[in-house]
């Protein structure tokens, strides 16, 4: 097999397998971001021999006999509805950063690239996440089980656990010789600049001269002076978490106390940052955010004529469903804002994912999931002392009084 044979839709191919490993904030490894399918911990085994161990030799072969390997139902899911999933996002990124191709003949395979969740710390309390992934999170999850049944809690919020997760500094030792060998180091959380175990890797690449690139998904606000010097050292990319821009940004992305960080900051700071790393702008689209997009769009084409700055949009948010832009009741507005965005970027461009999402049908589950939305924003709008009307009075006409 060839790197032509790339992902499809009339394919279940996926680089990730083959080309990369993935360390959660629990410790647990699996094949990317996404995969749900756990096949190993780190307290139990190195995860370079996990790596070449039964469970990923079988999902390569499936990935090149259109089967989908187990675990992989986010993706699969994500694409009933449009053309579009992780399995794409990483296969453009392999495309981008590798410098060697996958000998798919041969059953052992080298990790190009590390992806590491190194715990749960957070400074926000993004609604569309959850305590897994937010410590921010911690107050408000007692909130929703307080006033919602266990039903509505798990179609709310993944993993309801509040408690800390966290990898032990020791990881980056006692895995450092495969670390330093990969062509990608990729981190994420939780925000990395909240982490300890974040910043003692950056010290370990300076110290051992890491050659690969290091991608930093980050929410930009606690970017302190000292490691924004240590990482302009590096080949470092910064990837800006923003979903919102504006004063939505506030509402979308809240922080302690709510309201701490204004979308023109972050934006004022993407431009300063822009002039001395690689980065890049990730917006996940999803219901809280429709009526923001095109300002989104015209916010970015400020970036038109310059390359210092990028931008991509993670697929339509799917899950916690709830919070999908099916479940938006603006049929209306959600067709004209895909005429919009076909008139001005085309029916073929990258927001062809957009635009699939927003025109497909309403159904009877998504009414419920409305319904559900509704009950869910009133009861943390009470708890963190604001409202979703004062940032999208475009509600206001569908809004359902539980």
């Amino acid at each position: 097999m060839s790197l032509k044979n790339k992902t499809a839709s009339d394919n279940t191919f996926c680089i990730s397998p083959w080309t990369e490993i993935h360390v959660d904030q629990e410790g647990r490894i699996g094949f990317c971001c996404v995969h749900k399918n756990f096949v190993g911990h780190i307290k139990d085994v190195k995860f370079s021999d996990t790596f070449n161990g039964a469970e990923y030799k079988l999902a390569r072969q499936q990935t090149i006999n259109n089967i989908w390997p187990s675990g992989c139902q986010l993706c699969e899911n994500s694409e009933k509805y449009s053309n579009s999933s992780m399995r794409y996002n990483n296969w453009e990124e392999y495309k981008g950063v590798s410098n060697t191709d996958v000998d798919f003949n041969n059953p052992i395979q080298q990790i190009k690239k590390f992806k590491v969740d190194f715990s749960n710390a957070c400074n926000l309390r993004c609604t569309m996440c959850s305590p897994h992934r937010s410590t921010g999170w911690y107050k408000d999850i007692k909130v929703i089980e307080d006033n919602l049944t266990e039903d509505e809690v798990s179609r709310v919020v993944f993993n309801p656990k509040n408690r800390d997760y966290g990898l032990p500094i020791s990881f980056i030792d006692d895995n450092l010789d495969v670390i330093l060998k990969t062509e990608l180091i990729d981190v994420s959380g939780g925000e990395p600049f909240y982490m300890p175990q974040f910043k003692y890797l950056v010290d370990k690449l300076i110290k051992h001269n890491y050659q690969g690139k290091l991608k930093i998904i980050t929410n930009l606000t606690l970017v302190d002076k000292e490691y924004f010097e240590k990482i302009k050292t590096l080949n470092s990319m910064l990837v800006v978490s923003m979903d919102g821009i504006n004063d939505l940004y506030e509402y979308i992305r809240p922080s302690i106390p709510f309201g701490k960080y204004k979308g023109v900051d972050i934006q004022n700071r993407i431009k300063e940052y822009s002039q001395h790393l690689n980065l890049t702008i990730a917006y996940t689209p999803q219901l809280m955010n429709v009526y923001n997009i095109s300002d989104y769009l015209t916010w970015l084409e400020t970036f038109k004529y310059s390359n210092d700055v990028g931008y991509h949009f993670n697929s339509p948010l799917t899950g916690p469903k709830y919070l999908s832009i099916s479940v938006h009741p603006d049929v209306e507005y959600k067709n004209q804002l895909a005429d919009e965005i076909e008139q001005r970027f085309g029916k073929k461009s990258r927001l062809k994912m957009i635009v699939d999402h927003l025109r497909i049908p309403r159904t009877a589950q998504d009414e419920d999931d409305w319904k559900l939305f509704c009950k869910t924003i009133d009861i943390l709008d009470k708890h963190r002392k604001t409202s979703i009307i004062s940032y999208i009075p475009e509600l206001k006409r569908y809004w359902n009084k539980i």
